[in-house]
């Protein structure tokens, strides 16, 4: 008899949109998620990309926003590969003036727990 873990479902990818778009635009946001996820903790390949995009300038001691995750992107030749700058403009207006990013992140951390 073979053991194996159960397969764990990924999280739609709105919830990891929403941690992304909270996180760049609120630094205590940013903060929390920074302490509490890893890169590979995103199911989607451009979440994965725009995570350590924002793990990068934080450690640079380089501010967050739109414009400048875009330019680090471009940098890394890495826009494309996320969806373009819309897109990050799109996770940033995505959570909208209620977000609940705890909620969201709770879940991006419950997921890693049952995977482990």
């Amino acid at each position: 008899m073979i053991n194996s873990r159960p397969a764990i479902v990924p999280l739609p990818k709105e919830s990891e949109m929403m941690v992304l778009g909270c996180m760049l635009s609120n630094t205590e946001y940013l903060d929390s998620g920074l302490e509490s996820l890893l890169q590979d903790d995103f199911n989607f390949p451009e979440h994965r990309i725009l995570f350590k995009v924002l793990e990068n300038l934080h450690e640079s001691g380089i501010p967050v926003d739109t414009h400048l995750v875009c330019n680090k992107l471009k940098d890394v030749e890495g826009l494309k590969s996320v969806g373009g700058a819309a897109y990050v403009l799109t996770l940033a207006m995505y959570p909208g003036p209620s977000a609940h990013f705890e909620y969201y992140l709770d879940q991006l951390i419950d997921r890693k727990t049952k995977q482990n």
